[in-house]
């Protein structure tokens, strides 16, 4: 019988297998002080900002903000489950625990969300397919071409109107609080405060993770005049669409075997493309395409091949897009004729013409970057011209292949016939050298900022962060200064970590640094791993901690003082000579305490 793993067990697989050697066999690791560093193996990065602790068993990237332990290392590099992940761990640790080869009922974070999800989609499924509320949207999904076999495998379903009240008894009935519908973001609360469905008199589509997790809902109108043709599921704690892809959990086997990615505009797109046999398509959340986006797709393929919409808005967006990209993965172009979408050109043409539109007729990302860009010149006008090639020059110069650049430059000078491709060629070539300088001192003068903004730690910050390191280390310094209740650390970052440290401890009496990591947001999660990677001193004395306190604590009475001669100018100014006086004092009694 399947059964959960204990906290002891899973510390046990996960102390089986070394994090640096398991990492150290995909990338190079340096020891640099405690740690070791390395190119991050998620995100593209010429200077390595990858960390990995050996002491505390956990990964951080400075870069793109991920971190972990050797389980979360597993999920990022393979697209696993924790538990896929759990007993790949056990594996190479040689660790045998009875019942792991069978399914666990471990408890995700946030699963009674991804029930309540689960439910509903079976819910909505369920009224568009087995009920007289579904007979007029499957009549106007037959009209575009949606049949049942489309209707099933996306799971697409229907809210009906008048009928608001049907989900949340359903859920109500199976022992989900109103807190959690409210969290689900499936329901919100009206001006009587009494619940009401989010989605209504709308076709859903449920909107699932690359785990095929329902996740949220997309609801599309029927009314054709509606000014919201789509309404989506708000941010919640399993669905955020800056992040999230539809459709990329059954696109991922053949992207990984294809290579190539289609990245549509719409749910409509992808099921017209997935209706002439083309499965590797994704899609934004009701979002515009985001870098998060672009970051999981170059995880998974070689090449994106954009498909928007053929008007001037998809134009526009396929250009933002490939903004994004800035050559870090090769991309490629579909262009619809007649402005059309790809679902109105499988309409008008076919299943035949929309395959052989997306296989074989696409433009490199420089050919659309020239043809779009064009359109902002008066290309009559010399000026104009040689406005026009010298914006798409540096384009060009990122092109690796000589090839690809020679196809282009014949492009620009048949667009800016006054310069010959000779002429294009050489600046080209003097171009690229201009450019290399360029990059390089940017990146020196990054480096420059950087070291500079370390060695420019305030007195009080550098006491902020080995005060914590101390607290990391020995839980009685903690205690210590849970006792003192009137302390506080004065920059909000390292006081929002001091409260997360605190609520661990007081519910597990410990202070596990790799807990306390994986449940900050990116930045504080940045700082605590630094701190925890500081280089102190073994011995921890109490006048060291004493003293750390005071340069707190006078920063405290500092900014007292600060504010008490801010107000002593004013009642000066004002002419109210008592007030003037009596603040003096303060002043005075401020600056001895001070000097104490």
């Amino acid at each position: 019988m399947a059964r959960r793993l204990s906290e002891d067990e899973l510390e046990q697989i996960k102390g089986s297998v070394d994090l640096v050697e398991l990492i150290g066999q995909d990338i190079a690791l340096t020891k640099r002080g405690k740690n070791y560093l390395g190119l991050c193996p998620f995100h593209n990065e010429k200077t390595p900002s990858f960390n990995v602790s050996p002491d505390k068993q956990f990964f951080h990237c400075f870069g793109c903000g991920k971190s972990g332990t050797v389980f979360n290392y597993l999920m990022f590099q393979k697209n696993i489950d924790f538990m896929s992940a759990v007993k790949e761990i056990a594996e190479i640790g040689n660790i045998k625990i009875d019942g792991l080869e069978e399914k666990q009922s471990f408890e995700k974070p946030h699963q009674r969300l991804y029930d309540i999800h689960h439910e509903a989609a079976i819910f909505f499924h369920h009224l568009l397919v087995n009920t007289e509320y579904g007979s007029e949207p499957l009549e106007y999904l037959q009209a575009r071409g949606i049949d049942a076999e489309i209707i099933e495998h996306f799971n697409i379903g229907f809210s009906p109107k008048g009928q608001e009240s049907l989900l949340k008894k359903l859920l109500i009935g199976k022992g989900y609080t109103e807190i959690e519908l409210l969290e689900s973001g499936l329901f919100a609360r009206n001006e009587q405060g009494t619940l009401r469905e989010t989605f209504f008199n709308r076709i859903i589509f449920p909107l699932a993770d690359e785990f095929n997790h329902v996740i949220g809902f997309s609801g599309r109108t029927m009314d054709a005049h509606h000014p919201a043709k789509y309404l989506n599921s708000p941010q919640t704690k399993i669905f955020n669409k800056s992040h999230e892809l539809f459709h990329l959990a059954e696109a991922k086997p053949v992207v990984r075997k294809t290579q190539e990615v289609f990245v549509m505009e719409g749910f409509m797109d992808v099921i017209a493309a997935y209706r002439v046999g083309i499965l590797n398509t994704v899609a934004s959340m009701g979002t515009s395409l985001t870098g998060a986006h672009i970051e999981r797709l170059s995880k998974l393929s070689k090449k994106l091949i954009f498909a928007f919409d053929g008007d001037s808005a998809g134009q526009n967006a396929i250009y933002k897009a490939l903004q994004l990209v800035n050559q870090k993965i090769p991309a490629e172009v579909v262009i619809f004729p007649e402005r059309l979408d790809p679902d109105d050109y499988l309409k008008k043409y076919g299943d035949e013409a929309l395959v052989n539109l997306m296989q074989h007729a696409r433009s490199s990302q420089v050919s659309f970057l020239i043809d779009f860009t064009k359109s902002q010149y008066n290309l009559a006008n010399e000026a104009e011209q040689l406005a026009f090639v010298q914006k798409m020059l540096p384009i060009i110069g990122q092109v690796k292949s000589i090839v690809a650049q020679d196809v282009h430059l014949t492009q620009l000078s048949e667009l800016a016939p006054l310069v010959s491709k000779e002429a294009l060629i050489q600046e080209l070539s003097n171009g690229q050298t201009r450019y290399s300088k360029t990059n390089t001192l940017d990146r020196l003068q990054k480096k420059q900022t950087n070291q500079n903004n370390l060695v420019r730690l305030s007195q009080l910050e550098q006491a902020e962060r080995q005060l914590l390191a101390r607290v990391l280390e020995k839980p009685t310094v903690l205690q210590e200064l849970i006792e003192n209740q009137a302390f506080n650390f004065k920059h909000p970052i390292y006081q929002k970590i001091y409260v997360q440290i605190i609520a661990y401890f007081l519910r597990h009496d410990i202070i596990k640094v790799t807990d306390i990591l994986e449940s900050l947001e990116n930045e504080e999660r940045s700082v605590l791993f630094e701190i925890s990677s500081l280089e102190l001193d073994d011995e921890i004395t109490d006048g060291e901690i004493k003293d750390l306190v005071a340069i707190i604590e006078k920063q405290s009475l500092l900014d007292q003082l600060n504010q008490v001669i801010q107000r002593q100018r004013e009642a000066k100014a004002n002419g109210n000579f008592e007030a003037e006086l009596n603040l003096g004092l303060e002043i005075i009694q401020l600056q001895q305490e001070i000097q104490k």
